[in-house]
Order: structure tokens, then C-alpha cells, then sequence
């Protein structure tokens, strides 16, 4: 006779299905990630993970997303340069405990609606992140008071995510030319009015 599961609260019962599907990411691979598998790594049931996901693929991208967001904060490092090099190193470090065939395995297996749901959620808690950075440079004198396109905004992130799903090799020199050769005179122009943001 097995023991009977507790109700948990919710917020418990998401964080053990979110560390369950990571340690089976990290064991099997993509491949090997089952609903079974995570309901017993998480104590819960197959219904219950069914309840909140639809596939394999959603509670993947469920879980590598909220443990990545949480877990990059805005540093204030005292200059531009150095807060979103060290965004991009933090997110860097979360993304690359798994190889890129992860990745692909998850959107091969996503559709439209829950590629779009994934990333504007990841997006809008790197939108504050980044809103941070950006309004700190500001009252530093480091960017003109030109609002920036969101696209603009998340830019580094975008060209990271690009490096992390092709499966190039993102090291400090990457991750360093993402910030000198393309976000800060990006943003530096465009917050002067130097540039048109209505043509990105």
C-alpha cells in the first residue's frame, strides 16, 4: 500500500514539478523526459502534471524558463557595460546546463501558441530586468532620456538566445563583443536621438 500524497500549496507543488522535470532533463536527456517519470521525481500525480501541461514539450519550457528567470537579478555594477555583461553572463550560466539539443527537441515538438506563450513570458521578466539596467545608466548620465523600442531593450538576450540555440560555443569574448560591438553604442545612439528607433 503506498503512502498518501498531501495536498501541497500550489506554489510548492510547481517548484517540486519545476526541479522534478530538471533533474529528469539532466538524467535522461530530452528524449528521455516523461510525464511518469516527473510525477514520481515530484511525489504527485500523471493527472495532476496533465492538468498544467499539455505535452512534454510545455512542462520543459515551463520549468527551464521559471527557474532561469528567477535567478537573474539587475546587478549594479556601476556602469552600462558592466550591468548587462553581467545579465548575460547569469543568463548564460542558467541556459547552458543544457546543450542545444535540448532546446531543439523543444521546439520541435511546440507549436506556434506555446513558443509565443514561452518567450513573451521569459521577455517580460527580462523587460524589467533590463528597464532596470537602462534606467539606471540613465540617472548616471550614461543614455539620453530617448525612450528605446522593447525590441531594442532585449536585443543582447535575443543575440544570446540565437548563440545558445545553434549550439556556438558562448564564452566572455562572445558574450563581450554582444555588448560592445552592438547593445551600448546601440543604445547610447539611439537614447540621443541619434537614430531612428521607428525603423527597427
Amino acid at each position: 500500500m503506498t503512502k498518501a500524497r498531501t495536498r501541497r500549496r500550489a506554489d510548492a507543488l510547481m517548484e517540486a514539478i519545476h526541479t522534478a522535470t530538471l533533474l529528469e532533463l539532466s538524467d535522461r536527456g530530452y528524449t528521455g523526459v516523461s510525464f511518469e517519470g516527473v510525477a514520481r521525481r515530484a511525489q504527485t500525480s500523471k493527472p495532476v502534471l496533465y492538468r498544467r501541461y499539455r505535452n512534454r514539450a510545455e512542462m520543459v519550457l515551463d520549468a527551464i524558463g521559471q527557474t532561469a528567470a528567477q535567478q537573474v537579478v539587475a546587478p549594479h555594477k556601476g556602469s552600462l557595460r558592466a550591468d548587462v555583461m553581467s545579465v548575460l553572463e547569469q543568463v548564460n550560466q542558467q541556459f547552458s546546463r543544457f546543450d542545444a539539443e535540448v532546446y531543439r527537441g523543444v521546439i520541435g515538438e511546440s507549436d506556434d501558441s506555446l513558443l509565443d506563450d514561452a518567450l513573451n513570458a521569459v521577455g517580460a521578466l527580462n523587460s524589467q530586468t533590463m528597464g532596470v539596467i537602462l534606467e539606471t545608466a540613465r540617472a548616471r548620465g550614461e543614455l539620453g532620456q530617448g525612450q528605446l523600442p522593447e525590441r531594442v531593450v532585449l536585443l543582447p538576450l535575443a543575440l544570446l538566445r540565437h548563440e545558445l540555440l545553434f549550439g556556438h560555443s558562448v564564452d566572455a569574448r562572445t558574450i563581450a563583443d554582444i555588448v560592445d560591438q552592438v547593445y551600448v553604442p546601440l543604445v547610447r545612439t539611439l537614447s540621443r536621438g541619434e537614430g531612428s528607433g521607428d525603423r527597427l
